[in-house]
């Protein structure tokens, strides 16, 4: 099991949460009410969410399993990866609907997904010196 990994949220913000006491992944809820136009994609969404990592951990965000059964909906970036060093910054993405119809969610609805997990490196791995300074794209500019 992962520990002293944690979430932190701001103003009126819901807690992630599982759902089931299976659950790999934690729900997001939407902030605010927004629309995933059909063969369209949404403005960024700002979860409000940000989540402390500790070294050898990520976190992985996805798009609820029913949009993509449901609208073929999925996250303009396939899956959302939060590196350790991505914090304080907030979790964000952009849904893209490739349906015939709208997606409407409200405030409050499920609408992503994230996963902890740890990853490996190389044993022959050069560590890299540079630090993030920025958030989303931010490296290797």
């Amino acid at each position: 099991m992962i520990t002293d990994n944690y979430f932190e949220v701001k103003d009126q913000t819901l807690f992630p949460k599982r759902q089931t006491y299976g659950s790999a992944c934690y729900d997001f809820y939407a902030p605010k009410d927004f629309i995933v136009p059909a063969h369209g994609i949404s403005e960024c969404i700002d979860s409000g969410v940000s989540v402390h990592l500790n070294k050898g951990c990520a976190f992985m965000c996805y798009v609820r399993s029913s949009f993509g059964f449901k609208y073929n909906t999925t996250l303009i970036n396939g899956t959302g990866i939060i590196d350790s060093d991505y914090y304080p910054d907030t979790i964000k993405c952009i849904l893209k609907n490739d349906s015939n119809e709208d997606l409407f969610i409200h405030k409050g609805d499920r609408y992503m997904q994230g996963m902890f997990i740890i990853y490996g490196i190389a044993e022959n791995d050069i560590p890299p010196e540079e630090k993030r300074n920025g958030g989303i794209g931010s490296t290797g500019k």
